[in-house]
């Protein structure tokens, strides 16, 4: 497994989780929220939990739900990335999301090892949300392509670029399978592309996304994309509808005829010590 220990960015924290529930620190903030994959017992109970917390997400349907504060709403706030010389700006979203995945951790680390000693890489982050791993990239010398369809996401990308210190980033604020096939229309390849695909969405044009029927499709696209030589893909995916073994019988399909192929959960361990699994990531060399 791929983990995020204590200390080794002393600006996050996982506390403790179990329960179906996970407390957090983010920077000054600590936040108590649902998570489905956060199994067995708590390491302190939920009494010394509420004593802790900051804010607690009470959820209502499909991940939406409000936030119920202990003391004043922060609003927005930042954490550094002190690592990797980064500052982002953080806020509470209605769908339990704040602007960062933490478990991340081990994917940037990867890229930035991949981008160390290459020269004019390019990369493609695909649903690429608040941006880390496009800052990641832009920070080791990349010149980056960020998607998403959300145009306030990427609003708040590009200002997490600025309070960074980074420039010339590509905004796209576009649907990551429209984006994809026009690129290979325009024969452009990328040296890396980095995915993670919701399990569920919608695109702008209001069409349905289920990650069990657009992933063999979206990966078959992605491989035209890819430089061929030495070429490389992160994969990361969070499904309760599709397993393991299904995810990785369509990597394979598509990537095994020519391809390097690493499979592993991204991990967060609690600060007793405990591991907390939360995706599943894929990464793949041409």
């Amino acid at each position: 497994m791929l983990r995020v220990e204590p200390g080794l960015h002393t600006d996050y924290e996982l506390l403790d989780f179990g329960g179906g529930r996970k407390l957090e620190r983010f920077g000054s903030v600590v936040l108590d929220r649902p998570e489905v994959l956060a199994a067995g017992n708590t390491h302190m109970d939920f009494t010394k939990w509420r004593e802790t917390a900051d804010a607690r997400f009470e959820e209502l349907k499909n991940d939406q739900g409000t936030w119920v504060f202990t003391g004043a709403n922060p609003g927005v706030w930042n954490m550094r990335l002190t690592e990797f010389g980064l500052q982002l700006q953080l806020e509470c979203s209605p769908f339990k999301h704040i602007g960062i995945f933490p478990e991340q951790y081990a994917n940037w680390l990867y890229i930035r090892e991949k981008l160390r000693n290459s020269k004019a890489s390019t990369i493609l982050n695909l649903f690429a949300y608040t941006g880390v791993a496009s800052l990641v990239s832009c920070k080791s010398g990349a010149r980056v392509t960020h998607v998403d369809a959300s145009k306030s996401v990427v609003t708040k990308a590009r200002q997490n670029m600025e309070l960074s210190g980074l420039r010339d980033i590509r905004w796209i604020v576009d649907d990551a399978v429209t984006f994809v096939n026009r690129e290979i229309r325009r024969g452009n390849r990328y040296q890396g592309i980095i995915l993670d695909p919701p399990a569920f969405g919608r695109s702008k044009a209001g069409g349905l996304w289920l990650l069990e029927q657009g992933l063999a499709s979206l990966l078959r696209s992605v491989r035209e994309l890819l430089d061929s030589n030495g070429g490389w893909v992160i994969l990361n995916t969070y499904s309760t509808a599709m397993t393991q073994e299904e995810i990785g019988e369509i990597v394979r399909s598509v990537f095994a005829s020519a391809g390097k192929i690493t499979t592993d959960w991204l991990t967060i361990e609690s600060n007793d010590g405990r591991q907390l699994p939360m995706s599943l990531v894929h990464r793949i060399t041409l």
